[in-house]
């Protein structure tokens, strides 16, 4: 429980300023292009499920039918960075969209479908408590201590209202400001009125107090230069990445083998409902809603990118594992 609704929390709170941070400054910021990948992740939610549900249909095991919906991002995007530059930039973008959108669909459907007992109560605070966030930020509030108090109190409410914990990490990433405080020319100016004052009426200050007290007001200066999204994604990412990816990982990998027929597990309804619906579903699921998207204008071609792309990263998306173990 500390590692799933706890530390994923600060993965999924990446994941949030990832994708506020393409929608705001990368390419994302044209809607079409945002369409596209969304539509394909729908698509690569619905097939894999209905595949699912074709071979559980009537049993217990019916239920499970939301594990092969979700895309792992951190797997699919390693995997697409191992082959480099044979893949276009823009269509390792194509399947982060993808995989972002795809992991709030599945989380969504965690809290619709798969949340015993929901707290009306809790949810409401832990919505208040957002926005309250997002009317501070309105009103350029720049203390970090804020929003870290404040958000701790969202995880909080949104853990007691039965809602998955990791919610609010992503809602709390897109709440994240994306704009810096001074822009390239105000820091500049900013800097030069600092240097100026100094020099110009402190010459009883002893030199090493003068240059401390300079460049104390110069950091101060250089870091509200930086989107608070970005101090963040840069401080957050390894930790991310390195310790709570791995710790998630062998904390949910308890499989136990003894006393289990392997040729039964293979060929059960689950096991073939789950990696049919993974590796076949998300390739024919993303395909066939991208060409959809593509048909009815409602979205763009990622640039530099062909359908064998498509096809290729869709069959990356097959990679299912925080979100499905979640």
């Amino acid at each position: 429980e500390i590692v799933n609704d706890g530390l994923m929390v600060i993965f999924f709170f990446v994941v949030g300023l990832e994708i506020k941070r393409e929608l705001r400054l990368g390419d994302l910021r044209d809607p079409r292009a945002a369409a596209l990948p969304a539509i394909a992740a729908l698509g690569g939610m619905i097939v894999p499920a209905l595949i699912y549900v074709s071979f559980n249909a009537g049993t217990d095991a019916s239920s499970g039918w939301g594990i092969p919906m979700a895309t792992d991002i951190a797997f699919a995007v390693g995997i697409v960075a191992l082959l480099g530059s044979r893949v276009p930039a823009t269509a390792k973008l194509f399947l982060l969209a993808l995989a972002i959108a795809d992991d709030i669909g599945a989380i969504a459907v965690i809290a619709l479908f798969y949340t015993n007992d929901l707290s009306l109560p809790w949810l409401v605070t832990g919505l208040l408590l957002l926005t309250v966030i997002w009317g501070a930020k309105r009103n350029h509030v720049r203390n970090q201590g804020f929003y870290w108090i404040v958000g701790i109190f969202v995880w909080f409410a949104i853990f007691e209202s039965g809602v998955h914990a990791t919610l609010a990490g992503v809602a709390l990433g897109l709440l994240t400001p994306s704009g810096a405080y001074y822009t390239g020319r105000e820091y500049d100016r900013k800097a030069r009125e600092t240097l100026d004052l100094d020099s110009a009426d402190d010459s009883t200050t002893p030199a090493r107090e003068h240059v401390e007290h300079e460049a104390l007001q110069l950091a101060t200066i250089a870091r509200e230069s930086v989107s608070p999204l970005t101090r963040l994604e840069e401080a957050l990412h390894p930790w991310s990445s390195f310790l709570v990816i791995p710790i998630f990982a062998l904390a949910n990998a308890g499989v136990v083998f003894s006393e289990i027929s392997v040729g039964d597990a293979l060929t059960s309804s689950v096991a073939l409902g789950v990696s049919i619906g993974l590796v076949a579903g998300k390739i024919f699921g993303i395909t066939l809603f991208t060409w959809f998207a593509i048909r009815l204008g409602l979205g763009v071609f990622p640039r530099g990118t062909g359908w064998a792309d498509i096809v290729g990263l869709s069959a990356l998306a097959g990679v299912g594992f925080t979100v499905s173990l979640f």
